[in-house]
């Protein structure tokens, strides 16, 4: 065992998160991230204080992580952010975790899960607006919900992307994907398609706090949570420290 140990502050963090929440128009919800065990805080019990203090929904990196929360007793909204795998499929359906897709192959083995155990899957459409490093480009959003379509087992709870630059001084990248975002769901939703939860997300910590027009109607905070800004570069700040 190392000699060292950490104390959080919970009433610290619940304090930040009621700052973030108070950043947000009345139909914006928080949801509140926690990979790799809150960044090493203590995932379940920070993820209750947040969500006492106004957060809706939670995000986590991997099924695993979710399935603690789950286990835990928590049963709102869990949206995993990274690329799943087939084989992880029956468990994310089981425990009601909304993974991220971006390619048939997850669709089917979905689907397939939730054939398995007479129930439907819900899942996050997760576009590559300028990141590069999950998504489906956006001028494919359209087809990819088509496809999506044909799964009667695939239910598309929304579509987020993931804003590269918006802890940058320069926010023109970070504009342009927005841009893109908005068009290509804008496109998808005068086609017909509809997302029951509602769940259209751009905004990071960093956006939440400069970029007010990437709210859309939900937002994922991290590192603000802990009090800490983006970077160094950022033009407004919380307070939450």
């Amino acid at each position: 065992m190392r000699p060292t140990h950490a104390i959080i502050d919970l009433a610290a963090l619940r304090h930040n998160c009621r700052q973030i929440c108070k950043e947000l128009a009345q139909n914006v919800t928080l949801s509140a991230v926690f990979k790799a065990d809150g960044y090493g805080h203590g995932a379940v019990k920070i993820a209750k204080a947040a969500l006492s203090a106004g957060a809706q929904s939670l995000a986590v990196a991997i099924p695993e992580e979710g399935i603690l929360l789950r286990k835990s007793g928590i049963n709102v909204p869990i949206l995993i952010l990274g690329v799943i795998l087939p084989e992880q499929a029956v468990d994310i359906v089981a425990y009601s975790l909304i993974p991220a897709v971006c390619s048939l192959e997850s669709l089917k083995s979905l689907s397939a899960a939730a054939a398995k155990l007479s129930t439907t899957a819900k899942v996050m459409l997760k576009l590559d607006t300028g990141m590069g490093r999950v998504g489906i480009q956006p001028e494919e959003l359209l087809e990819f919900c088509r496809q999506t379509a044909k799964y009667d087992r695939i239910i598309m709870n929304g579509v987020f992307t993931h804003l590269a630059t918006a802890d940058a001084k320069d926010k023109s990248y970070a504009n342009n994907q927005l841009i893109k975002f908005h068009n290509s769901v804008t496109k998808a939703i005068d086609h017909g398609f509809k997302f029951p939860y509602i769940y259209i997300s751009a905004a990071n910590s960093a956006a939440i706090i400069d970029l007010p027009d990437s709210h859309h109607t939900t937002v994922r905070a991290g590192i603000a949570l802990y009090g800490l800004p983006a970077s160094n570069e950022m033009h407004r700040s919380l307070y939450c420290n």
